[in-house]
């Protein structure tokens, strides 16, 4: 499948002081250099007032509608990597005059660049993959053979490790700076080395996990990006199954099937989870049943509130709501629940996870009962991500967040994107299981639909 990709960029220096006038221009003609088979510096004007921008950009003819990849940095020009050889990419940008979830003004005009061929006689798609033994300092690199065919040996190199002779198209390095971020090259006997691509070393101090967020609130046709501060996640398998139970008899198609759900790899610094919390657009989590009198703006320029997990979350992960909610909760998904001050301190601080479980709200919500099932199957995780302990853009973890505290959790420079349509031309199940179901096949197939849609984009596992 072709792939669309986007970058997600902080102005720095490039960005003005905000302003109201019209929406950003791309300024000076933008262009690409230092192009390789397999990325490419792309440039373009600062845009007066922008205070973050997204560069988006796909293969030619693709509209932007594809698979996609998306990628953050701190000040332009925009690195970009994981791009196909001799292709041909169109790019366009947009600003943001507030922040990532807010400010954002109409797209620019677009334009082209094309990678190189692969050096002759060099090995292709090189990449790091995940091993279950890799350690700090360690990554392990494969790699395509030459079309010509393999060589008798190859070098592999990266950073400042020795480098490794090997006569299959696969490397264990060790030795490397934990947490660096390092330029990998392989040369064949012949001597044909491959382009450099950039490779993200495990570190020591912490850990990497991969979020969906859906942008199922936003309006049809005006679908784009939705990102991380004070909104809710899940893993792979806790948005399948989420999409699965509720995108059944029509509803998929009529709210996820132009959806954008994007990917993102979150570094956490190594603490325990804190506990989940629902993050919602102003009012939603209040008794009030009505969610229009406090809104900030329209989907996806809207700034949502956090609060303790309310009875509907409460009722997905199966348990009993009674004891923090009451018996009958009112308003918008049941109402805010009760949590203790030091479970909310710890929660606006550190990325928050809820298990989920098929079935799915066994009990069904509003039904009689409190919100346990006497069957439990795990099926993946729910996140709350807070911003009070976001780090800003491009900052590592413990640089101070915008609420002054260390901040304990970041989106990584890449992400990857696809619209809900698309899960359905890989196969995607929309009938509506039923709620109570038990019978996992279809939740199954359908994660297997989700990740192999996500894996055609790039198989750069997160964090590498």
């Amino acid at each position: 499948m072709r792939s669309a990709l986007a970058l997600l960029l902080s102005a720095g220096a490039s960005g003005a002081a905000p302003s109201s006038g019209a929406a950003p221009s791309s300024g000076a003609a933008p262009s690409c250099d230092t192009v390789t088979s397999v990325a490419a510096v792309v440039h373009w004007a600062g845009i007066p007032g922008a205070v973050l921008y997204e560069l988006q950009y796909d293969v030619e003819g693709a509209a932007f509608t594809s698979a996609s990849l998306t990628a953050q940095a701190e000040a332009l020009p925009a690195a970009v990597g994981d791009l196909r050889p001799s292709t041909t990419y169109t790019f366009r940008v947009r600003a943001s005059t507030a922040n990532e979830v807010s400010g954002w003004q109409p797209w620019g005009a677009s334009w082209a660049c094309t990678t190189r061929a692969p050096p002759a006689g060099a090995v292709t798609n090189v990449r790091a993959v995940a091993t279950a033994t890799a350690g700090a300092g360690e990554v392990t690199v494969d790699f395509d053979v030459p079309a010509a065919g393999p060589s008798p040996w190859y070098v592999v190199s990266a950073g400042d490790a020795p480098p490794l002779n090997v006569t299959q198209p696969r490397a264990a390095l060790v030795g490397l700076e934990p947490g660096a971020v390092v330029s990998a090259t392989v040369r064949t006997a012949s001597g044909a080395t491959s382009d450099p691509v950039q490779l993200r070393v495990p570190g020591v101090t912490s850990r990497f996990v991969s979020v969906y967020r859906i942008s199922e609130a936003q309006d049809a046709d005006d679908q784009e990006v939705d990102f991380l501060s004070n909104h809710d996640s899940g893993s792979d398998a806790g948005d399948v199954a989420f999409v699965t139970a509720v995108g059944g008899s029509g509803h998929f198609v009529a709210n996820y099937n132009t959806s954008v759900i994007t990917q993102y790899c979150v570094e956490l610094a190594l603490q325990p989870f804190a506990d989940y919390i629902s993050c919602n657009k102003p009012d939603v989590n209040s008794s009030s049943s009505s969610s229009s009198a406090v809104r900030v703006g329209v989907e996806p320029n809207m700034t949502y509130v956090c609060a303790c997990n309310n009875k509907i979350d409460r009722v997905i992960g199966h348990q009993d709501f009674t004891k923090a909610c009451g018996l009958t909760p009112i308003g918008h998904h049941g109402g805010s629940c009760n949590c203790t001050e030091q479970s909310l301190a710890r929660s606006a601080a550190y990325v928050g996870m809820m298990p989920v479980f098929l079935p799915w709200m066994c009990q069904g919500f509003g039904s009689a009962g409190n919100g346990t099932c006497a069957t439990n199957i795990p099926f993946g995780e729910w996140y709350s991500t807070p911003t009070p302990g976001q780090c800003p853009e491009g900052a590592p973890l413990g640089t101070t967040s915008a609420a002054g505290l260390p901040c304990t959790w970041r989106r990584l420079s890449s992400a990857r994107i696809l619209r809900g349509f698309q899960l359905l031309q890989h196969g995607w199940n929309a009938t509506d299981p039923g709620k109570g179901n038990s019978s996992v096949p279809q939740f199954e197939s359908n994660l297997k639909v989700w990740r192999n849609a996500f894996a055609a984009i790039t198989p750069r596992p997160c964090g590498a």
